[in-house]
């Protein structure tokens, strides 16, 4: 049965950073570390200094940040994690859209942006599913097209230990499997679903293994 936006809404659990009992409230799946002056709480399984942020991700975003891309726009992002990417660009957007498969992942976000974004008055929604049912339920529900920039670092692979760097089959991604062999279905699927729910000024940032040609990407795209 399909899900709409609503069913699809998360309101994060509080998380106390300070309750000793921390490293065990989600399993022993984050981690505390100081961003200047406040703590920040951040995934174990995908860190801070995890090369997917460190080398690509977070320098592509100040890179378009000091080009003036996400100037007061609404920032959607698919697999926001830590919400790590939001606070980099904090400063000069109007809004976000958070979605995880994880709903404990967007505990750890929730703790991380509401006291930052509220302090400046810039709403925040999350939704607790899978990138594409998201989309689709967008789709489905007929809500205005989403106008913004939107950010994705997807799995794109088959193996690996959470959710963080593996893709979860969906239903949805059946029109999608000739990219399975790439490991690229999940995003297929979820770049293609957006065409259906976006203006034409909405621009996206996705991160793309180059272990897979640049002439399948560009296809894939």
């Amino acid at each position: 049965m399909n899900r709409g936006i609503e069913e699809l809404r998360y309101s994060p659990s509080p998380v106390d950073a300070g309750y000793p009992g921390i490293g065990s409230l989600f399993q022993n799946r984050q981690v505390i570390f100081q961003r200047g002056e406040r703590s920040i709480l951040a995934t174990a399984d995908f860190p801070p200094e995890d090369p997917w942020s460190s080398l690509a991700f977070r320098p592509a975003i100040r890179e378009l940040l000091q080009a003036g891309w996400f100037d007061k726009q609404v920032v959607m992002e698919i697999g926001i994690g830590d919400g790590i990417n939001e606070l980099e660009v904090a400063g000069n957007i109007s809004g976000v859209i958070g979605v995880d498969i994880d709903a404990w992942r967007l505990d750890v976000c929730a703790y991380n942006l509401d006291r930052e974004f509220q302090d400046r008055n810039i709403p925040v929604e999350y939704f607790a599913c899978d990138g594409i049912e998201f989309l689709y339920a967008w789709h489905q529900d007929n809500r205005d097209r989403f106008s913004g920039r939107i950010l994705m670092c997807l799995p794109q692979s088959y193996g690996g230990t959470s959710t963080a760097d593996i893709i979860t089959k969906h239903p949805l991604l059946e029109p999608y499997k000739k990219w399975c062999r790439y490991g690229l279905d999940l995003n297929a699927g979820v770049l293609s679903s957006l065409r259906g729910i976006v203006d034409l000024d909405t621009q996206v940032l996705v991160i793309l293994s180059d272990r897979i040609s640049y002439s399948i990407r560009k296809e894939m795209i």
